[in-house]
């Protein structure tokens, strides 16, 4: 028996199911098999994650507070960035200003110095006075300026500059004139007549002077007793003499006489400050008083006092 063909089915090609044809014409398909309108599967696990609703009190406070530490760690990574940026340059200005500070300082101590030794080269005709006077201005200055200091009397400091300068001024005027050189002259006639006389001055000189001032550190180092003292005091006063005995014997120059007595009445001085301050003393009461908030402290002890009387403490 034979069968008609399905109107529905008549057109559809062979080996398609007959569902895959409309009614309308053939559908088109893709290379895949798939329909051109057939709606691609979605997996649910691609679509975004689905919220029930608002962050809760709790996240939102979570997210401010995240929010809020990465705004202040910003802050802090700026201000840390611009104070090492600051601090570079702070060293670079510390580091200029201490070399210009260096400069002027070598710059103040090179001209003093210099004119010293100019003045010593000029004046006297060697730079050793300058070396000389300038270190002994320094110390006389050093230890005037701490008497001042102490409060001891000013005229302490006037009285020593007198002294230094009279005996200055008598050693140059009478190693100008070859008064003690003469001196010793006379002498060395009169008791060394067997000595050249060349040479009779600056021996009698040095042996007479070496043996007072030798006598007199000895008499110094037993009034210690002690025997290290003794020895010393004799050689240092022997050695001492010498020298002292051979300056005064030998004739000397107007401009060595005058160095000679600038450096002895500025070596005067010093000892006259230093003789003087000790002399007078040094008022330690004054001196503590100079240091002490007297009037704060009396104020206080007053405004306490003043306080109790109008508000008992209660027993003490």
């Amino acid at each position: 028996m034979r069968h008609g063909r399905n109107p529905a089915t008549a057109d559809a090609p062979r080996g398609r199911p007959a569902a895959l044809v409309s009614s309308a014409g053939p559908r088109p398909f893709l290379p895949g098999g798939r329909p051109l309108d057939e709606q691609p599967h979605v997996d649910a696990s691609d679509s975004p994650p689905q919220t029930d609703g608002a962050p809760g009190i709790r996240e939102q406070l979570g997210a401010t507070r995240g929010a809020a530490v990465r705004l202040a760690k910003a802050h802090i990574d700026l201000a840390r960035a611009e104070f090492g940026a600051i601090l570079g340059e702070v060293r670079r200005l510390a580091l200029l200003g201490s070399m210009a500070f260096s400069l002027l300082l070598f710059a103040g101590m090179l001209a003093p110095i210099g004119l010293t030794l100019f003045l010593g080269e000029w004046v006297f005709g060697s730079m050793g006075w300058g070396i000389l006077q300038g270190t002994e201005v320094s110390v006389a200055g050093a230890l005037v300026l701490v008497v001042v200091a102490l409060g001891i009397d000013a005229g302490v400091v006037v009285g020593s500059l007198v002294v230094g300068t009279v005996v200055g001024v008598l050693v140059a005027v009478v190693l100008a004139l070859n008064l003690t050189n003469r001196g010793w002259t006379w002498v060395g006639d009169q008791v060394a007549g067997n000595v050249a006389a060349e040479n009779r001055p600056l021996v009698v000189g040095v042996v007479v002077l070496a043996v007072v001032f030798g006598a007199l550190g000895l008499l110094l180092g037993l009034a210690s007793r002690s025997v290290a003292n003794v020895i010393r005091g004799l050689v240092i006063g022997v050695l001492l003499g010498a020298g002292v005995g051979a300056v005064t014997a030998i004739a000397l120059s107007v401009q060595v006489a005058a160095a000679i007595g600038l450096s002895v009445g500025l070596l005067a001085w010093t000892v006259a400050v230093a003789f003087g301050a000790f002399r007078s003393g040094i008022d330690t009461e004054a001196l503590k008083a100079r240091f002490m908030p007297s009037a704060t402290i009396d104020t206080t002890k007053e405004s306490i006092e003043w306080i109790r009387e109008r508000a008992p403490m209660g027993r003490r």
